[in-house]
Order: C-alpha cells, then sequence, then structure tokens
C-alpha cells in the first residue's frame, strides 16, 4: 500500500482548480468522488481531509471561480474606458464564459445543491450590483448618463433580468438566441439612461462595432 507523502499533495487551491476542469468537461452530476481521487491521483481517504463531503467541495469550487473577480483590479483596467463601451465588454465577456461551460452544470447544481445554488446567486447578484453602480457613477460623471434617475432601481431591474438568464430551466426554454437577449437587454438599459450625448455615443459604438441586435 503506498503512502502519499504530504508535500507532493496539490494545495487546496490547487485542487479546486483541478475538479473545477473536471466539472467543466464531464459535468457536475457525472463527476464522482471515485472520478475525482483518480484525477488528483490520490486516496478517497485524503481527499475527506480537505472536505467533509461532495457538497462541501463544491461550494468551495464554485465560489472559487466567483473570488477570481477581483473587484479592485476590474475597476483599474475599465478606468480609462467609457462607461458604454464597459457595459458592451461585460456582455462579451459573459457570452464567451457562457461557451465554455457544461450547459447541465447549473441545473444540477440547482437541484442537487440547492443551498450551493443560492448561496451563488446572492453572490453573483451582490456583485454586479456592484459592478452596474461603479459603471452607471463612471457614465453620468463622464456626461453620457443621466444624473435625474433613480440608479439604484435602474441597476436593480438590470440585475433581475441578468439573474433571470441564470436560471437554467428558463435557459433551455429561450425564445430567442441568449447573444441577442443580452445585446437587446443592455441596449435597453443604456438608452432609458442615456442623455443625448450618451445615444449619440451608443450608436457611434454599435456602428464601429458593426453589432447586430435589435
Amino acid at each position: 500500500m503506498s503512502i502519499e507523502r504530504k508535500d507532493s499533495l496539490p494545495s487546496n487551491s490547487q485542487m479546486l482548480e483541478q475538479i473545477s476542469d473536471l466539472f467543466l468537461k464531464y459535468g457536475l452530476r457525472s463527476t464522482s468522488m471515485d472520478d475525482i481521487c483518480r484525477h488528483l491521483n490520490i486516496s478517497k481517504k485524503t481527499l475527506y481531509q480537505y472536505f467533509e463531503n461532495k457538497e462541501q467541495l463544491v461550494e468551495e469550487v464554485f465560489m472559487m471561480r466567483h473570488r477570481n473577480f477581483d473587484f479592485e483590479e476590474i475597476k483599474k483596467k475599465i478606468q480609462p474606458v467609457s462607461a458604454i463601451q464597459i457595459l458592451f465588454g461585460t456582455v462579451e465577456h459573459f457570452l464567451q464564459m457562457q461557451q465554455g461551460l457544461v450547459p447541465t452544470n447549473m441545473f444540477d447544481l440547482k437541484k442537487y445543491h440547492p443551498a450551493v445554488f443560492d448561496k451563488l446567486s446572492q453572490h453573483f447578484e451582490l456583485f454586479i450590483q456592484q459592478f452596474y453602480s461603479m459603471v452607471f457613477k463612471k457614465g453620468q460623471a463622464e456626461g453620457v448618463f443621466r444624473t435625474d434617475i433613480d440608479t439604484d432601481m435602474q441597476i436593480w431591474l438590470l440585475v433581475e433580468q441578468f439573474c433571470i438568464l441564470r436560471d437554467p430551466e428558463k435557459r433551455d426554454n429561450l425564445k430567442y438566441p441568449l447573444g441577442d437577449i443580452v445585446y437587446t437587454v443592455t441596449e435597453n438599459a443604456i438608452r432609458s439612461v442615456a442623455t443625448s450625448k450618451g445615444i449619440e455615443e451608443l450608436d457611434k459604438f454599435k456602428k464601429s462595432k458593426k453589432l447586430n441586435f435589435k
């Protein structure tokens, strides 16, 4: 019987990264604890020294993905970019992320790990509320967003629409392509708060990028 050397074992963060890759490749439900042990080349006893059960393991993997979004780092990167371009850049990033996901993962998370799904949803909502609040303030400072609006309500409406798209059951029954929906929601949000200068910048940006959405 081989003895696993402690100094040869991956760190907790390395384990989470590798387990996350397995979930993305094979799906959350289809990946068993035995599969994870084989992939990590460790015993099940060792795995349970890191995680009490699959519920905790799943939570730590998905929360790790969320924590990878460094808010302060994002603020630095977007500082020189206009608010309208930031919003459409966010759309493109969101759609790229969706292409790398196994469609059943969120469905399985909601069905088999509802507590983790709820916790992740709460963290996601808080993050995008903070993000959009920052972008709206930036847009107002640039003169492209109006200052005579209820910013909190506008952000809430926008967040609610995007949170619907995270529901795996609704995602499977979309009437229109996901990209068209996300772009349209974003454009509608911008037009509802934009100044004349903002509308002009929006139309100019759409034309320069050749964005085709209604």
